[in-house]
């Protein structure tokens, strides 16, 4: 999985649910530093406050890229969620 690369940063798109916590502690246990990009109207911002992310609109998604790029982030996770 890629490409026999060691992951040392992963950047995570977050949306709702528990799924983005879980990730993220796994990335911890892994020694991989997560960078974040949350969703307006969706994240829960408050539970990410210790960890590098940047808040976006949808449709704001050159913002994140730039982000991740600035962070020099290879790999990312996109964790939405949304049940009616």
């Amino acid at each position: 999985m890629f490409n026999g690369d060691k992951i040392e940063k992963l950047g995570v798109v977050v949306g709702s649910g528990n799924l983005p916590s879980t990730i993220i502690e796994e990335c911890k246990k892994q020694n991989i530093k997560p960078y974040l990009l949350l969703l307006n109207n969706f994240a829960e911002k408050e539970k990410y406050s210790d960890i590098e992310n940047i808040s976006i609109n949808l449709g704001d998604v050159g913002k994140g890229i730039k982000f991740f790029k600035k962070n020099k982030v290879k790999y990312v996770d996109i964790l939405y969620y949304n049940c009616n």
